[in-house]
């Protein structure tokens, strides 16, 4: 209860009156917040409940999005998602890691980071039952950078929600693990009508108030931003942001944010977005997800990159 109190206060302060009297809240500016507070805590970008899983209902094939990472924030086992690019690093929502200190030389110790997972009971999870395959990909991170406009407390911070985790070392790749690369398409491209894809550890029907233990998958159509819009008024952004369904009734909910949707150029799977929030209802059918444009940060995302690798080496 002192957190849900604590995080409605933190809210009040993006919709109160410049001269930041508590006394001066305008009501309509407060039944707004209240309503962005409920889907922030209850949806797939929550903060309290990092709201990052999927109300999937399809078992992904163990095989099936060899991009997708699993990431466990301690010390309450809070789960996000997120992707594999450039060997190793990993692009995920900024908002997995409100209230952490970036900086800190304990943030090693609290960001658990899995690779290849399919079945997270069990290690190697074969399909076929034996074996022979590849083990789950333990890797330790280094750094954590998150959008330099990202602000926790901010009106606008989803559109800047956006991280990138830097791994202390490559995984090897295999069937069960690989990269997968970032859209290409201009930050004005719109995606009405596409059918985008997504995969993620998060709540089903099925795993009540837990977490699933298989890797699920759903298939999302993207949807105007008028409708949009009015799903999330207050939070959507038509400009950094794009909404979707699930083409079945699913929708995203607690325990996927940070997770890639993807789509495919010329049949190659390609990062469109990431999950960061979702209806109050994350499990009524029919019910959008919201999810930012990853091409409206892909020269952030090169910059990061240029700047956590360093300089070229001369010969």
């Amino acid at each position: 209860m002192f957190v849900i109190i604590f995080q409605a206060s933190v809210y009040t302060n993006l919709w109160m009156n410049t001269d930041t009297s508590y006394t001066k809240i305008d009501k309509k500016k407060m039944f707004k917040l209240f309503l962005i507070f409920m889907i922030l805590h209850f949806s797939c970008g929550s903060v309290i409940k990092r709201s990052t899983d999927s109300f999937v209902v399809k078992n992904a094939t163990q095989t099936e999005s060899p991009w997708l990472a699993l990431i466990t924030i301690l010390p309450n086992n809070l789960r996000c998602g997120g992707s594999l690019v450039k060997d190793k690093f990993i692009i995920t929502a900024a908002h997995c890691f409100n209230g952490k200190d970036l900086n800190s030389p304990k943030l090693k110790n609290e960001i658990k980071i899995r690779l290849g997972d399919w079945k997270t009971e069990t290690d190697p999870d074969c399909e076929h039952d034996d074996d022979s395959c590849d083990r789950v990909a333990e890797i330790p991170l280094k750094k954590v950078i998150r959008h330099n406009e990202y602000r926790e407390t901010a009106r606008d911070k989803l559109k800047y929600d956006i991280a990138i985790i830097q791994l202390k070392w490559a995984p090897r790749k295999s069937e069960l693990i690989n990269n997968i690369d970032f859209t290409d398409r201009e930050c004005n491209h719109k995606y009405d009508g596409e059918e985008l894809s997504m995969t993620g550890f998060g709540y089903t029907p099925t795993s009540g108030s837990e977490y699933t233990k298989i890797k699920k998958s759903i298939q999302m159509t993207i949807q105007n931003d008028t409708y949009c819009g009015n799903s999330f008024v207050g939070i959507y952004n038509r400009d950094y942001h794009m909404c979707g369904t699930g083409t079945d009734g699913e929708s995203t909910c607690s325990g996927d944010s940070g997770s890639g949707v993807t789509g495919l150029k010329n049949g190659i799977p390609m990062l469109d977005g990431i999950v960061a929030y979702g209806a109050p209802q994350c499990m009524d059918r029919d019910k959008p997800s919201g999810f930012v444009k990853v091409a409206c940060h892909n020269q952030w995302i090169n910059d990061t990159f240029k700047k956590l690798l360093g300089p070229k080496k001369k010969n």
